[in-house]
């Protein structure tokens, strides 16, 4: 059994090569870092003044994130500073560490009172970063919040944003923002020129009150008394009944009065009302406000403005009249006309029909009238089956008549034309006809003048 060599298996795989499509390999490029992006799809829109002022309204927002952002980075750096100026050796570092901290803290507290409008304004205006706005120690801590705000990251991102969206952004926002608040700048003038006014109004009150007090110090000079209550009423029977009062009173008590004695005077006291309580927040909101809206207005007058070009209006469409065929009526009857050629050269001659005038009815005599009405023969009431006999009518009634019966030929014929009638209908005739026969007939007399 150990002399019996195995058998050999080969196993031979199926030539697949031709089905497969031979595709030679392409080397992969390597992507170039300088490649310009590409760019969108997306149409840019112009600007307008309403798409400008829904955007600022959309950064308040991503303003308060960055002020949110800043407190937190000025506090954690202000603990530093703190610490290391502890530390220090040096007095010189000491003392400038400290001046640092205490310039982070006054931008920590003045931050609670920004107004977000401005900064978004100039953050759309503003070109530059922090380090080119060039802070100094002299800057003004509102104009430090307003640089350091505007050139937040996340500012600056919404921002490009914009600028990328919309054509000439820089040019025509600086525009709008010249314009903007133009319509209501009236109303501040007015409300600032009743302010003074009543500042004035006041001041003028205020003056009076003092000289009247002047003049009741100079009149009551001996008899000086601060207990003395003031007097309201200056009714003359008031006082009659006051000093009745009095007498009564000191009757009761069994005291006399001196009149030597001068009456006092009482002393007018000013009533003092007490100001309103302005609230401090506020009134640091405003100051600070109105200093940024300065830095706003200098950068705005440096930036060159440029109105964007419209959309021009399309001219109108005027809807052209089509002029409907007028229905043309055709007669019933078609008009034929016949025309006749003749030649006048060859010695021909146009011929004229002369007017054919209708006959002249000839006159009745007065005798032969008479005569007629003196038969006895004819009734005074005809009745409407007396005359037997119907007059002929001339031929172009006839002709009329019969042209007449041709066009209503296709329509119904009528059952009273052709005679058919209902048996009701001819029995109700026949009624009719016997009662006018057996009306009586008068005869005419004529009488003679």
């Amino acid at each position: 059994m150990t002399d019996i060599a195995a058998p050999v298996i080969e196993f031979v795989m199926p030539d697949l090569s031709k089905n497969l499509e031979i595709t030679p390999e392409t080397p992969e490029t390597p992507e170039s870092p300088n490649k310009p992006a590409t760019r969108s799809s997306k149409k840019r829109e112009t600007l307008t003044a309403e798409l400008l002022n829904n955007e600022i309204t959309k950064m308040r927002s991503i303003i308060t994130t960055a002020k949110n952002r800043l407190i937190s980075k000025s506090i954690r750096r202000k603990k530093d500073l703190e610490s290391k100026g502890k530390k220090a050796e040096d007095e010189k570092k000491k003392e400038q560490l400290k001046r640092q901290a205490e310039r982070l803290g006054e931008e920590i507290e003045q931050m609670k009172t920004i107004d977000r409008d401005t900064i978004a304004k100039f953050a759309l205006l503003n070109t530059k970063s922090l380090e080119e706005l060039k802070i100094t120690g002299e800057t003004p801590v509102n104009t430090r919040l307003l640089y350091k705000l505007a050139t937040h990251e996340v500012v600056v991102k919404t921002v490009e944003s914009y600028r990328q969206k919309y054509l000439d952004f820089n040019k025509s926002a600086a525009f709008f923002l010249q314009r903007l608040g133009l319509q209501y700048s009236h109303l501040k003038k007015e409300k600032e020129k009743e302010e003074e006014k009543k500042e004035k109004e006041e001041e003028k009150m205020e003056e009076e009150e003092d000289e009247e007090e002047k003049e009741d110090e100079a009149g009551s000079e001996e008899f000086d008394e601060d207990d003395v209550e003031m007097v309201d009423s200056d009714d003359e029977a008031e006082k009659e009944a006051a000093e009745k009062r009095r007498e009564l009173l000191l009757g009761l008590i069994g005291v006399k009065e001196d009149k030597n004695r001068p009456n006092l005077k009482p002393r007018k006291r000013k009533i003092e009302e007490e100001p309103e309580p302005v609230n401090p927040k506020t009134a640091k909101k405003s100051a600070v406000k109105e200093e940024m809206q300065k830095v706003l207005e200098e950068q705005l007058k440096s930036v060159k403005s440029k109105k964007p070009a419209g959309k021009k209006p399309e001219p109108r469409k005027i809807a052209k009249k089509v002029e409907e065929p007028e229905e043309i009526i055709e007669d019933e009857e078609p008009v034929t006309t016949m025309i006749k050629k003749i030649d006048l050269s060859a010695g021909g001659k146009i011929a004229k029909k002369s007017k054919v005038l209708a006959k002249e009815e000839e006159p009745k005599d007065e005798k032969e009238e008479s005569e007629d009405d003196d038969d006895d023969e004819t009734p005074f009431f005809l009745p409407k089956n007396g005359v037997s006999k119907i007059a002929d009518k001339p031929k172009e009634k006839e002709e009329k008549e019969k042209v007449e019966k041709n066009r209503g030929a296709s329509k119904k014929k009528n059952p009273t034309a052709t005679g058919e009638m209902h048996p009701s209908w001819a029995a109700s005739q026949q009624k009719k006809r016997e009662m006018q026969s057996a009306k009586p007939c008068g005869k005419k007399i004529t009488f003679d003048d």
